[in-house]
């Protein structure tokens, strides 16, 4: 937590023992000392593993901690069988370039501070199943990642619906809105719509892939952009769907 808070990232406790009870941790410590320097692999249930928590702490930036650790972290990836995803900064990318990562789509995090409002965020009925979302997200991601969506969920708020799904969790200073993954623009519409409405006036980040067309219904609701974000890939990527896709899960989870 104190390499991800200093960074200002959103994970709380719960995303850091959910990818590594998930997926494999790799760290660098000082001698006898705290943990300075972190990146995490969180394979998918197939096909794909997601890197992620590429982190160094101020101090002990450029000597090369991280590069050691993303080499770990690929040669992991290597002996699973999985393609290496990422979302990358834009002061990663010709770092990630250089390890042979190959561009796909940007990806724009817009931000919205809290307002004075709360709202009680809705809770999935005891009989829903998340299998219709869990099958929906593996055509768009092209694989699947069951798994991850059941942890996200136990500790989010899911929002099904015939045309798709969207999953509200907590972070450690807002609201994460997002995978929202549906089948079609007005299904994805009214999604968003109820996503936007839970959350209400609280502190709220959602991650939207450029081609989904979200800025104008962002905007309106009060968010802004606040960093961007390119998807890579290391190897061959699996066969996917990337419009069914209109927010991911974050940087962290893809």
């Amino acid at each position: 937590m104190a390499l991800s808070t200093e960074a200002g990232w959103n994970q709380t406790t719960a995303d850091w023992h959910r990818l590594l009870r998930l997926g494999r941790g790799f760290g660098v410590a000082e001698r006898g000392g705290p943990l300075v320097a972190s990146a995490v692999i969180l394979p998918y249930d197939s096909d794909l593993a997601w890197i992620s928590m590429v982190l160094v702490i101020a101090r002990w930036r450029r000597r090369g901690l991280a590069s050691i650790l993303m080499d770990e972290a690929l040669d992991a990836c290597r002996r699973l069988g999985r393609t290496a995803f990422l979302d990358a900064t834009p002061d990663g990318t010709e770092v990630y370039r250089q390890l042979g990562f190959a561009a796909g789509e940007r990806i724009t995090r817009w931000s919205r501070p809290a307002g004075a409002a709360t709202t009680t965020l809705p809770t999935v009925r005891a009989d829903a199943s998340l299998e219709p979302a869990c099958l929906l997200d593996a055509r768009a991601m092209g694989a699947p990642r069951r798994a991850l969506l059941e942890a996200l969920a136990a500790d989010g708020r899911p929002i099904l619906q015939s045309g798709g799904s969207l999953l509200l969790r907590p972070g450690r200073v807002a609201w994460q809105i997002g995978p929202l993954t549906a089948a079609d623009r007005r299904s994805a519409d009214a999604l968003l719509a109820d996503g936007l409405a839970a959350v209400g006036a609280q502190a709220a980040f959602a991650d939207a892939r450029d081609a989904a067309g979200f800025d104008g219904v962002l905007r309106a609701a009060g968010f802004t952009p606040q960093r961007h974000f390119l998807r890579m890939h290391s190897g061959t990527p699996p066969p996917a769907d990337p419009g069914l896709l209109w927010l991911t899960a974050g940087p962290e989870f893809g």
